[in-house]
């Protein structure tokens, strides 16, 4: 009798130890930090005590809940009659949960229930009285906890329910006893599961102490994005690198420690190739066919002085190489990449020149963006690198010597480019040949910090040119009629120009930012009769200037205000009104030093860079008319700002005949502008702001 007994015992407490093993690993060897974030649950839970308690845990996704409700369901679920986690409830039918619910419990599978008013009256009847653990996961609606959490009356002394979510208003709305929200881990911690991720072991490898900083800095204690970067990176360096380089798709690894690749790396898949920064001295060493390859980007790789033969990369796209210091030539085989479209040679200044070019046609024929600036491609032998490049749009060259002050003629074979950049490029007077203006195409040209005396005539051919820089060609003295489809011209700095009183220039030179022109001298006084004095209907949206160090709006300015917005309201009958030339708009400004301010707008140059550029917004605020115009005005003269030390003014003037037919009513009367911008990537802090009528 006493042996039956015994044995009744020993099953009783095999089964518990069982039970309890059963709930004892997560599954997860991770857990990095778990244990203060346990202690703290522990305490709120409340182990022990005989009241009903429900709990919510919540933060954003990824932060660790899931884990955290895991870990606390296996340490103490073996002290409850009954258990159930009821995981990613947001992505499951409730009718099919409340039967996962009761079975887990009960360990009865009953007939299907019908609906989930059924199933949570089954689960108040079978759980009444019963001690029960439910940790209901991922709850997103209010609707989960009707129908899966019973009433507290309905359950017996010492159940807990827990909710994970991420909205804390749901937990707050139901009357959950406590809440506890997850906190982010510290860098410490971040460490910690990175390199356990990454590396296998508690602390980076050698030489990836700093790779690691960075993408830790990067994940911000996000525990998932620790652990997929973790994952994804995973190197063992024991004995060289082992890449999944067949599956491969994309490489990106900013700062690459070794001289190549290694040579197990196959990469036959590879679409991208992104290596910058890196200590490569070759690419591969053993040539190795990668069809599939569309990017290679090797940029300011300053130790590498080989590039493989292009005939490995049939399908090549893009090719980027800029700030490669140490790279002296390119395989002819460059010229066979007839997919190539973007080929980025800037700052490679000992790259001399590129290969002679191929006398077959369709070589490069798809290359649309050619960057060299920095770099002598396109000095004695230019005609040799660049003829033929028929689908070419943006050929950058900015700071290209030029020791025969002077390009090829073949640069009007180009007629398919967009943008070309040819400032700095020392060109003499003559250097810029007439054939460049039979680039019909063109709608950027750059040609500032040079050196000839004026530009030819040939220029009022470019139809679709909208942009010109001429910035500090400080021997300019004359520049001929313009297009009339230009909307911006750049000559800051140009000290050489005269006046001219000829009726035949075009009225953007008036506009010129020269400091020996009498009218601009005016204009940045800001002299009403300056205005007036403008050939306006030549003038097809208006001009802008900016005037340093002046901190004052002109009285004649009527409408002001303090701040970047101002109103106005139009006299009746303004849009007809022959003496309403148009609107002077001002504001004074100062940089802040807050973070940079991005710019999208479809205005902006493309090969001047703008440092400095403010925006005005028009909208008339009358019903059912809104936006009118956006303005702005892009500038990268240093000398234009007074950098920053004291108020500025920017003034722009707005015609008349800009405002479109559909806005020209007495239904448009109340006028407001609105002031942007930025000075050196730093936001303005626009102080005061004006509208002003200029009329005859």
């Amino acid at each position: 009798m006493f042996g039956k007994y015994e044995s009744t015992i020993i099953m009783q407490i095999t089964d518990s130890v069982i039970d309890k093993l059963k709930h004892a690993d997560v599954g997860d060897d991770n857990l990095v930090g778990i244990d203060s974030r346990l202690e703290e649950l522990h305490s709120l839970i409340g182990i022990g005590f005989d009241d009903v308690r429900m709990l919510g845990v919540y933060g954003f996704g990824g932060i660790g809940k899931t884990t955290i409700g895991q870990v606390i369901f296996n340490s103490i679920a073996y002290q409850f009659d009954g258990v159930s986690f009821l995981s990613i409830v947001r992505e499951q039918p409730i009718l099919q949960l409340q039967e996962i619910l009761l079975f887990a419990i009960t360990g009865v599978k009953d007939k299907n229930l019908n609906n989930v008013d059924e199933g949570i009256n089954e689960i108040k009847k079978r759980l009444r009285q019963k001690k029960v653990l439910i940790i209901v996961d991922d709850v997103d609606h209010s609707s989960h906890l009707k129908y899966l959490v019973p009433d507290r009356d309905c359950l017996g002394k010492g159940s807990r329910i827990i909710i994970t979510t991420r909205d804390k208003h749901l937990l707050c709305e139901y009357g959950v006893d406590a809440i506890y929200e997850v906190q982010e881990l510290g860098f410490e911690e971040s460490m910690l599961l990175f390199s356990l991720c990454a590396f296998k072991r508690r602390f980076p490898e050698e030489g990836y102490v700093e790779l690691s900083r960075d993408i830790v800095d990067y994940a911000n204690g996000h525990p998932l994005t620790l652990k997929v970067l973790g994952h994804s990176l995973y190197v063992h360096v024991s004995t060289g690198f082992e890449f999944p380089s067949y599956e491969l798709r994309y490489l990106h690894w900013d700062e690459y420690p070794l001289e190549s690749l290694p040579l197990n790396f196959h990469g036959v898949n590879l679409i991208e190739l992104n290596l910058q920064y890196g200590k490569l001295r070759v690419l591969w060493k053993v040539s190795k066919l990668h069809e599939k390859l569309k990017v290679i980007n090797l940029s300011h790789s300053q130790q590498l002085v080989q590039i493989p033969d292009f005939s490995d990369t049939p399908n090549l796209e893009s090719l980027i190489l800029e700030g490669c210091t140490n790279l002296e030539n390119l395989p002819s085989s460059i010229w066979d990449l007839d997919s190539l479209v973007n080929l980025d040679l800037s700052h490679c200044s000992n790259l001399q020149k590129l290969p002679e070019i191929a006398r077959e046609p369709g070589s490069l024929e798809c290359l649309e963006k050619l960057c060299a600036s920095n770099a002598d491609l396109i000095s004695s032998q230019f005609h040799y690198s660049l003829a033929g490049l028929c689908s070419l749009k943006i050929l950058d060259a900015h700071g290209t010597c030029l020791t025969k002050g002077a390009i090829s003629s073949d640069i009007g074979s180009l007629y398919s480019l967009e943008e070309l950049d040819l400032s700095y490029c020392n060109l003499m007077e003559g250097g810029i040949p007439d054939d460049i203006f039979c680039l019909y195409s063109l709608r950027v040209l750059d040609l500032s910090g040079n050196h000839f005396l004026r530009v030819t005539d040939a220029i009022s051919q470019l139809f679709k040119l909208r942009v010109l820089g001429l910035r500090h060609c400080k021997n300019l003295v004359e520049i001929p009629e313009l297009p009339l489809s230009l909307r911006v011209l750049d000559a800051h700095g140009c000290t050489s120009m005269k006046t001219s009183s000829s009726t035949s220039l075009s009225p953007w030179q008036r506009q010129l930012n020269c400091f020996k022109s009498a009218v601009l001298q005016e204009i940045q006084e800001l002299k009403y009769s300056s205005l007036l004095s403008l050939p306006v209907n030549g003038v097809s949206q208006g001009f802008s200037t900016f005037i340093p160090g002046s901190g004052e709006i002109p009285e004649w300015i009527s409408h002001q205000s303090v701040g970047s917005e101002v109103t106005a309201e139009l006299p009746p009958n303004w849009y007809d009104n022959n003496e309403v030339l148009g609107f002077a708009l001002c504001c004074v400004y100062i940089p802040q030093q807050d973070e940079p301010e991005s710019s999208t707008s479809e205005n902006a140059m493309v090969n001047i860079t703008q440092p400095y550029r403010l925006g005005c917004e028009l909208t008339f605020l009358d019903d059912d008319i809104g936006f009118l115009d956006d303005l702005f005005y892009g500038s990268s003269c240093q000398c234009d700002h007074n950098d920053g030390v004291s108020d500025s003014v920017w003034v722009t003037y707005y015609s008349n005949h800009a405002i479109k037919k559909k806005y020209r009513s007495d239904a448009s009367r109340h006028f407001k502008a609105s002031f942007s911008g930025y000075v050196d990537g730093k936001p303005v802090k626009v102080e005061k702001c004006g509208i002003g009528l200029v009329c005859i």
